[in-house]
């Protein structure tokens, strides 16, 4: 696995493959995690949401070269250039947060997640960067897990039905 790293100058030349890996990744789920039961759709009804959806994801990344909170997203791709996990690094209160940790399907439980925290790990201290904050929805046990897995303890909970998790990086 080799890791990119995408920094606020990156945002703007990323090529439409590349859109379309992201996308991929994110896309999982997606119907439900906006609160659609897609079972009782009819096909042409989910295609507009699912181009709806992508659409907002997509103006979401490339406004990411404007907004002072992004900080850089890693990317992990496969020996074929296949993006197989994702996250990025915002500031909110004078803290670093990863956000967005997300593993492509066909990678899940493969230690893509954890290989790709190590990674923004290592950024991070390059950058300068002494801890890191993660937030997690209560109900997303597999990413508790894998933070808590990487050394990440609990320092929050139940704000907006979140787990905010905190390691030191010196």
């Amino acid at each position: 696995m080799k890791a990119i790293i995408w920094n606020k100058s990156d945002i703007s030349s990323i090529t439409n493959q590349q859109h379309e890996m992201w996308f991929d990744i994110y896309n999982n789920d997606l119907f439900e995690d906006r609160g659609h039961d897609i079972t009782l759709m009819h096909i042409d009804d989910i295609d507009k949401l699912y181009i709806k959806f992508k659409n907002e994801y997509l103006m979401y990344l490339n406004s990411l070269a404007n907004d002072s909170d992004f900080q850089f997203y890693v990317l992990l791709e496969d020996e074929y250039g296949k993006f197989i996990s994702l996250a990025r690094v915002i500031t909110r209160e004078n803290r670093y947060i990863i956000e967005g940790l997300e593993t492509h399907r066909d990678f899940m439980k493969k230690g893509a997640a954890t290989t790709l925290i190590h990674e923004l790990e290592r950024v991070a201290k390059s950058k300068g960067i002494k801890e890191l904050y993660a937030n997690s929805y209560n109900k997303n046990i597999p990413s508790i897990k894998t933070f808590k897995k990487c050394n990440y303890v609990e320092v929050e909970s139940g704000l907006d039905n979140r787990i905010c998790m905190k390691k030191d990086l010196r």
